[in-house]
């Protein structure tokens, strides 16, 4: 998080170095590619992805031109420096408005602006659209505004190949007076130009800045603009102001931006010569040459990123995804007795679905009767449906009639066995006999044929009412036939899903230990990085020209060991954890199920339903 200069901390003096000409750059490109492994190391893992956003900057700092910071308070004219100095009018100046973004300008064959937003999303656009976000005060410029971070201006000029300017957003003073630059920007700034207006005295807020970075032994040098106002203009501000200002700056000098701009639109020597651009650009190839300066910026930024890096490093273990993941396997490895005695649990229930799936499949096998299809219906409940039961109603209604004709036509034979027998008795008496029969005896014949002609009524009553239940119960049965098989497809589908139940707990269960062990391996680069950082830290100190003061180096010592005391145990937590491959047998063995077992639908016609029965005979009664 950026920091106002009001929370830096005290630093020594800044080390004496003693190099050759070259040793500076050399140095640099040493370190950078030093830093440049560490950065790919950790660019694959998001969890750092702003701190190594933040190393990205010193890596792109260090590789391009020395930067240089303006600031200044509002109307100071830094943006009009800066198109001076570019002999052309790159960022607008025309509304008379402050600068209300940081730009950095710096050298581009192709010229556009690019815009760095918050999200960490970047745009580009044509270089004529810098005023949207530096001067405009239309409404869709302030909404873009507020999600940006900072701009790039690419221009294609010669200066630019030497040094990039950061054109800061002015100086605000804030409640109590004080002023402050955004730590992100001011971090990479290799060195700072102070603008002032010859018109204004510098301010309270100004003053506490710059006290700010005398303690840090920061020197910039100080711009006094518009000393074309009169000729004693740039004279009365250094008697009013040089004693309070010397101590803050290596040098003050004077210069006019408007001067500047006539001698670039004109084509006037005089207008440039006394503009004193000459001397500006002068003290520009100064901060350029200076590379030891340079160094030592880069590696007070590296300091501070190595800090950063130690913090991140320190809260992995505590926060989210490294904690649920690495206590989701503890408690995996902590349940093992438990998940062990579970699996066999789940291990004696896959074989007993398999029975019952088996038994499901061949559960109409052996139905050839309707009394053998309600014995099924009977003995499995889950059959018992509505619609079923009222075929089960019919079907016993039809059975019981059924057998009750079958009860009554025995009867029905039996008597007429018995009247027939009576009838061969007379007959054999002779037809003579039989003719003399008294009355008396051809009465009681009559009498005895009653029983025979209501038990004939009633055998053809019950033989229609069989009927009758027949054609109802195989008029029902179509629908019911498919309502049962449906059912028994149904039932070996539940107790597949029974077992694909118990598959998905332990996929699930075995997805989340993928899970966690994915996520924490995510963090295997970062351990890469920590062993490269020490590594590449232990021999930063051990050189013997290490540019950094003292105390610098005492802080980093001390931040070396406490990145070597920290301690990521997940790799072995991972190695101890075996994942059960048992769903893996139960997918066989559902597959092995549907291969190996086959529903039988029930194929129970009509006919082999029907019960034979024999139609009730003709009643002829008793001859005389």
């Amino acid at each position: 998080m950026d920091k106002d200069l009001r929370k830096i901390h005290h630093l020594e003096d800044t080390p004496l170095i003693r190099w050759n000409k070259n040793e500076p750059n050399e140095f640099l490109q040493q370190f950078v590619t030093k830093l440049k492994s560490l950065n790919m190391i950790l660019s694959t893992n998001t969890y750092v992805k702003g701190t190594n956003k933040v190393l990205t900057r010193i890596i792109e700092d260090a590789q391009n031109q020395t930067m240089i910071l303006l600031i200044g308070m509002t109307g100071a004219g830094k943006t009009s420096l800066v198109n001076a100095l570019l002999k052309r009018t790159v960022l607008s100046t025309k509304l008379a408005k402050a600068t209300a973004i940081n730009t950095i300008i710096r050298y581009g064959q192709t010229e556009e602006v690019k815009a760095y937003f918050l999200d960490g999303q970047v745009a580009s656009f044509d270089l004529d659209k810098v005023e949207l976000f530096t001067t405009s005060d239309t409404f869709s410029a302030e909404i873009l505004r507020e999600n940006l971070d900072y701009i790039e201006v690419y221009v294609n000029n010669e200066l630019l190949k030497k040094v990039t300017f950061i054109d800061t957003t002015p100086l605000e003073p804030s409640g109590d007076e004080s002023v402050y630059v955004k730590e992100s920007i001011l971090n990479r700034a290799d060195d700072l130009y102070w603008i002032f207006n010859c018109n204004s005295k510098p301010t309270q807020g100004e003053l506490k800045l710059l006290g700010k970075f005398h303690e840090r032994n920061v020197k910039p040098l100080a711009i006094i603009n518009a000393i074309d106002i009169h000729e004693a203009a740039y004279e009365q501000f250094i008697a009013e102001q040089n004693k309070l200002l010397s101590p803050y700056f290596r040098k003050i000098m004077g210069i006019s931006v408007r001067n500047a701009e006539v001698a670039v639109a004109t084509g006037d020597d005089d207008k440039w010569n006394q503009s004193k651009f000459e001397l500006l650009l002068e003290e520009i190839e100064n901060s350029h040459a200076n590379q030891s300066d340079r160094v030592y910026l880069i590696m007070e930024r590296f300091i501070k990123w190595l800090k950063r890096f130690q913090t991140e490093m320190e809260l992995i273990p505590q926060r989210e995804p490294y904690i649920t993941a690495y206590n989701l396997l503890i408690q995996y490895q902590i349940g093992k007795q438990k998940a062990s005695e579970r699996t066999e649990i789940e291990n004696q229930k896959l074989i007993t679905y398999e029975k019952e799936y088996h038994k499901a499949s061949v559960v109409f096998k052996d139905v050839q009767t309707l009394y053998q299809l309600l014995q099924v219906i009977s003995n499995n409940k889950h059959f018992k449906t509505y619609d079923v039961m009222v075929f089960v109603e019919y079907s016993n209604d039809y059975l019981k009639a059924v057998r009750e004709y079958r009860t009554m036509l025995q009867s029905y034979k039996n008597e007429s066995n018995r009247n027939d027998g009576k009838q061969r008795h007379s007959t054999g008496k002779g037809l003579l006999k039989t003719m003399f029969v008294n009355e008396q005896q051809s009465i009681k014949q009559s009498k005895s044929n009653e029983p025979s002609e209501v038990l004939q009524a009633t055998l053809e009553q019950q033989y229609k009412k069989v009927l009758a239940l027949e054609m109802q119960l195989f008029n029902e049965y179509p629908a019911v036939l498919k309502n049962l098989n449906d059912i028994a497809h149904d039932q070996i589908e539940r107790i597949i899903n029974r077992v694909s139940l118990i598959s998905t707990e332990r996929m699930k269960k075995k997805q989340q230990l993928i899970n966690a062990i994915r996520q924490l391996n995510g963090f295997n680069n970062i351990l890469e990085a920590k062993d490269f950082v020490e590594t590449f830290v232990e021999q930063l100190i051990d050189q013997k020209d290490l540019v950094v003061t003292k105390k610098e180096k005492l802080s980093l010592s001390e931040t070396l060991v406490k990145i070597k005391s920290i301690k990521l145990s997940h790799e072995t937590l991972i190695a101890s954890t075996h994942i059960d491959e048992q769903d893996d047998e139960i997918s066989k063995m559902q597959k092995r199920l549907y291969e190996k077992y086959h529903l039988l639908p029930l194929r129970l016609t009509i006919d082999d339903m029907k019960s034979e029965i024999e139609k009730p005979p003709i009643y002829s009664g008793i001859s005389d």
